[in-house]
């Protein structure tokens, strides 16, 4: 287990602690922006495209007020990555549906082995650099650095900040997520025969190499349609990601091939 104070913390099973190297400085928190600044900088944007005649999308919209509340978004390179804001505000919106279980999972490292608490710390500090936040996935890799050097007094000392942190910065992405909804049910999905199996095989290749923004932005792709034949695929696709069984999907997906087009 990850122990606790006192001069027996240690962990069960396991050699004795290693001794830590200096770790490397926790980047400055972004300040806390207020509902004014959030308005005041969406509407500075706004008018700078009306200066252009450029009309922006509703999604558009809806980023520049993510990212004018949540500033360690860095949603130009979230754009570059995704190609548009309407996969990356998918990924955003899956984002702050699951993190806080993901939260609860590492809340008391008092339950957890040393190795496990770092298998779960490695999967948060990929799904936070998902979502283009490098200053959040430097925090949740701190903690796994930790655990990869069993400094058990560090992990006690980072991850309770670190865990408030994070759902400070979900509760604020829900609630602009959930203001930028569209009224009604939403739009109805084009219809296709079955997933493509080429963006399958993208999907498979990069669940190997455990790269999850290019999961994520596949698996969007991929949930734009209805199928006719195997669509229970997509749920199932959408549920191993969330559980970061990778391995899974490699396996699974292993039956697909682009011949099949």
């Amino acid at each position: 287990m990850v122990g606790g104070g006192g001069g027996g913390g240690g962990v069960s099973a396991e050699p004795a602690p290693i001794p830590a190297a200096a770790p490397p400085p926790a980047p400055e928190p972004a300040p806390i922006t207020t509902d004014v600044d959030v308005a005041a900088a969406t509407v500075t944007d706004l008018a700078a495209d009306a200066e252009d005649g450029e009309a922006p999308s509703s999604d558009e919209v809806l980023l520049r007020t993510i990212a004018a509340a949540l500033p360690e978004i860095d949603t130009e390179d979230a754009l570059l990555n995704y190609g548009n804001a309407g996969l990356f505000l998918q990924t955003l919106r899956l984002f702050a549906e699951k993190m806080p279980a993901m939260l609860t999972e590492i809340e008391d490292p008092a339950s957890l082995d040393i190795k496990n608490y770092e298998i779960k710390a490695h999967g948060l500090k990929g799904v936070i650099r998902g979502i283009c936040d490098t200053a959040d996935g430097a925090l949740a890799a701190n903690l796994e650095s930790y655990a990869k050097q069993h400094n058990i007094e560090a992990i006690h000392e980072h991850n309770g900040p670190f865990v408030k942190r994070m759902r400070f910065f979900c509760d604020t992405l829900g609630a602009a997520l959930n203001e930028g909804k569209p009224a009604g049910p939403p739009p109805e999905k084009s219809r296709a025969k079955k997933p493509d199996v080429l963006l399958l095989n993208d999907l498979r290749e990069a669940a190997a190499q455990f790269r999850v923004q290019e999961m994520e932005k596949l698996l969007a792709e991929i949930d734009e349609y209805t199928y006719d034949e195997d669509g229970a695929l997509v749920a199932w696709l959408k549920e191993k990601i969330e559980n970061l069984e990778y391995t899974a999907i490699v396996e699974r997906l292993a039956d697909y091939s682009p011949l099949e087009r």
